[in-house]
C-alpha cells in the first residue's frame, strides 16, 4: 500500500494506515509503518531492519547478480513471495538500482515448479525502436 506516494504524503498516509492496523492488531510497533513488516518465521510484527540476513560476498557471482540485503530488499522479497504464492500477479516498480531485477530473478530461479521462468531484459535506455 502506498507505493506510489509522494514523499510529502507518506507520513500522513502512514499514520492513517497504522491506525487502521492497530484497530485489529494493537501490538503493531511504533514508528514508520513502512519500516515494519511481518517476520515470515514468527508471524509477528518486526522492523524490516531486524530481518536483514547476513551478507557473504562471493567473488564468483556476476557483479549484476549481487544483492546486498537492506531494509528495502527484505521488504520487496517478502511482498513478492507473499503475493506470488497466494496467486497474485506482481509488477515491481521503483528507483533505478534498488535491486528489483535481482530480487525477481532470484525468486524465479528458486521458485517451486509451479513457476517456469523466462527472461526478457530491458533497461532505462530501452525504447520501442529497440523492440
Amino acid at each position: 500500500m502506498g507505493a506510489n506516494l509522494h514523499e510529502a504524503s507518506r507520513s500522513s498516509f502512514g499514520t492513517v494506515v497504522k491506525n487502521q492496523i492497530r484497530s485489529f492488531f494493537p501490538e503493531f510497533p511504533d514508528g514508520d509503518v513502512f519500516e515494519n513488516g511481518i517476520n515470515a518465521n514468527t508471524h509477528e510484527f518486526e522492523p524490516w531492519s531486524v530481518q536483514i540476513p547476513n551478507f557473504k560476498f562471493n567473488p564468483k557471482v556476476n557483479f549484476f547478480d549481487i544483492l546486498v540485503p537492506t531494509n528495502d530488499t527484505v521488504k520487496y522479497k517478502y511482498i513478492l513471495h507473499t503475493l506470488m504464492y497466494t496467486g497474485f500477479n506482481v509488477l515491481m516498480t521503483g528507483e533505478t538500482g534498488v535491486g528489483k531485477s535481482v530480487i525477481v530473478k532470484e525468486f524465479l530461479m528458486t521458485a517451486t515448479e509451479m513457476i517456469d521462468p523466462a527472461f526478457v531484459n530491458f533497461s532505462g535506455k530501452t525504447t520501442s525502436k529497440n523492440l
